[in-house]
């Protein structure tokens, strides 16, 4: 069995590749303390990075111009934090540090400034749009100087380019010819972020990085270092007869901070995007350095081995028409797998206890977890009850001890901790609802723990005449039967009120079984997290879909993982071959163990009577991947062990 990476592990490798490259040992392992340093026992991990499409939070940039190549260590910050405020607070101490090792000081008036105006708000629910966390540092351990990289994506459009404004304004001395380009760059791009590369308020440069929203002509965004022999060059022959999305695509430009002039363009390619291997990637880097007189980088020693991989591929060219190549690299992952009947199991193993360990690892300490941020906050008792009803899923498994000391620490939690006399709810503030209180005492029950009456009464009072289980009371139609809501709930009733609601149970089915067997959602963005469930219920009763209807098709659109995992749960339990699907989402795991989350729950509006047929509401992402990874957790136990 191959040996699971960590993500400090990771990070370790990068920092390894970083020595080969500079002699200044000591600085390089400083940086990488200071840059990626937090106190873990200050806040709940389960922090997200968007630096790497895979979730590493550490790249090592070589920059090769005429006359040498530099290097220089990019890091996203505390990024294992989850809270959007101690994440962004725990940044900006790091960045405080990072001013002194780098001998920047005299920069640390622009980089409040930044944190100051970006991120602005009061609220913290408004501080959670940077839930990605709120920015990237630049150091190199051969020379003074720092970047640092704020995130405007949560600003939107105009936001962005309102914010760059402000930024150009105050720190250029002449704002004028910057204030001209952005005016014609609002009309194609938007903000990705913006930032200071500089050894001092004097010298360095001022930096809007943006993407297009639409394609368009170079020549038409008003910087002429975009459009230049040299960059239509590199575009050329880094894309080749591929194709190139613009999510993919990042441009920047940099005004000179001492006289305010435009210095620099820049195009930035994600390699994850380019189909190309190592090889090809060395070919293309050398040629591009030796056609435009650049210091050969040596990527032999990083790349030929396979264990890293080129993150981006940048072309910078100056006003006076200097040009430089930047390379960034990660070390690569996940690793590559080619599955066989023989190592399958072994390889899917190694998988599900990695994922087992995130949530574990992202675990507080009282035994509860949170995730999704809402209007109403962070939702804890609902998280808390899904996650560890998969838990002690797996945890009655021999060999997943840990899993079920999890589960007990989530129970002990729900037991003790209570926000109500009844049941239990979203969080502390949203009321007890059926939804939460049917995870909970389903995460009792299989622990074998005693529950109260009180519970499982207030669950039957949400029974509706008709059939099936509403999640709320009010309002409008939050106190309709819900369809996504209901064989939850039914799972989670004792023997005697199973068998008391049986016949209007059996009857709901039949009045409401849809004909392709796509059991519809109220609550989330699509009906396979009903079909699963109800797939559950039919084999706990042990009845056949057939009784109900004959048709059965699955959504071809599936863009997350939570979507991905419920379709193959539903393959599994309709006895269908799964192993194509399962090979693909395993692919998906993160770098921490985590299955990457999306925005699968939907927040229906009140007024809202069947969001399947015409939805009307807010998506929101679980971006602590808790929900993603639980689900995951479960469907990899049904194909292993059931």
């Amino acid at each position: 069995m191959k040996e699971i990476l960590s993500l400090r592990n990771e990070v370790n490798t990068l920092l390894n590749l970083a020595h080969s490259y500079s002699e200044n040992t000591k600085e390089i392992n400083l940086l990488g303390e200071i840059l990626l340093d937090f106190d873990k026992n200050s806040a709940r991990l389960g922090g997200v990075s968007e630096l790497n499409n895979d979730g590493s939070p550490l790249q090592l940039c070589l920059s090769s111009n005429a006359k040498k190549v530099k290097m220089r260590l990019i890091a996203d910050p505390a990024c294992e934090i989850f809270q959007p405020k101690l994440r962004i607070a725990a940044s900006k101490k790091i960045l405080e540090e990072t001013l002194v090792q780098t001998k920047t000081t005299s920069l640390k008036a622009y980089c409040d400034y930044l944190f100051h105006e970006v991120l602005h708000y009061d609220t913290v629910s408004q501080l959670n749009d940077f839930y990605r966390g709120a920015c990237w540092i630049g150091a190199s351990p051969d020379q003074p100087g720092i970047a640092l990289y704020l995130d405007t994506k949560p600003l939107g459009i105009e936001g962005g380019w309102d914010m760059s404004e402000k930024w150009l304004a105050k720190v250029l001395p002449d704002a004028s010819e910057s204030l001209k380009i952005v005016q014609i760059l609002r009309k194609y791009a938007v903000t990705a972020s913006i930032g200071l590369e500089a050894l001092t308020p004097q010298l360095g440069r001022a930096k809007i990085y943006f993407r297009l929203t639409a394609p368009t002509l170079l020549r038409n965004l008003g910087t002429n270092p975009l459009n230049t022999p040299q960059i239509n060059n590199f575009l050329t022959k880094v894309i080749a007869n591929q194709s190139m999305s613009l999510s993919g695509t990042v441009f920047s430009i940099g005004f000179d901070l001492s006289t305010g002039d435009l210095e620099d363009a820049k195009i930035d390619l994600c390699g994850h995007c380019i189909t190309k291997s190592n090889a090809e990637w060395i070919t293309v880097i050398n040629e591009l350095t030796k056609e435009n007189g650049l210091q050969k980088i040596d990527l032999e020693k990083s790349l030929l081995d396979n264990q890293n991989e080129v993150a981006f591929l940048g072309m910078g060219v100056s006003s006076s028409n200097a040009t430089r190549i930047n390379v960034y690299l990660k070390p690569k992952w996940p690793v590559n797998f080619e599955s066989s009947s023989a190592n399958f199991n072994d390889y899917t193993q190694t998988k599900l206890q990695r994922a087992i360990q995130y949530l574990i690892d992202i675990q507080n300490e009282n035994g509860s977890w949170g995730d999704y941020y809402l209007p109403v906050g962070t939702s804890i008792g609902w998280i808390t009850a899904y996650v560890g009803y998969a838990l002690a899923e797996i945890g009655h498994i021999p060999g997943f001890q840990k899993a079920m000391e999890a589960a007990n620490k989530a129970a002990d939690w729900l037991e003790n901790y209570r926000d109500y006399e009844k049941g239990w709810g979203y969080n502390s503030t949203t009321g007890a609802d059926a939804d939460s209180t049917a995870w909970t005492l389903r995460l009792l029950k299989l622990l074998k723990r005693s529950t109260q009456s009180k519970d499982e009464e207030f669950l039957m009072s949400y029974w509706k005449p008709s059939g099936g289980f509403s999640t709320y009371t009010e309002p409008d139609h939050w106190a309709d039967a819900h369809p996504c809501v209901t064989p939850v709930a039914y799972m989670a009733l004792s023997t005697k009120n199973q068998e008391l609601l049986y016949p209007e149970l059996i009857q709901y089915l039949k009045n409401s079984a849809p004909n392709n067997g796509q059991w519809p959602n109220y609550w989330w963005k699509n009906n396979l997290y009903s079909t699963y469930h109800y797939l559950e219920l039919f084999k706990k009763l042990e009845l056949s879909e057939n009784e109900f209807y004959q048709n059965i098709e699955y959504p071809s659109n599936r863009e997350t993982v939570f979507e991905q995992a419920l379709k193959i749960g539903s393959m599994q339990l309709r006895n269908m071959d799964a192993t194509a699907d399962i090979k693909n989402i395993l692919h998906t795991q993160l770098l921490d163990g985590r299955f990457p989350g999306g925005f699968n729950l939907r927040v229906t509006d009140p007024s809202c009577e069947k969001p399947w047929e015409n939805p009307k509401g807010k998506l929101y992402c679980d971006y602590a991947s808790t929900i993603t990874t639980a689900t995951v957790i479960k469907v990899l136990k049904l194909m292993i062990y059931d």
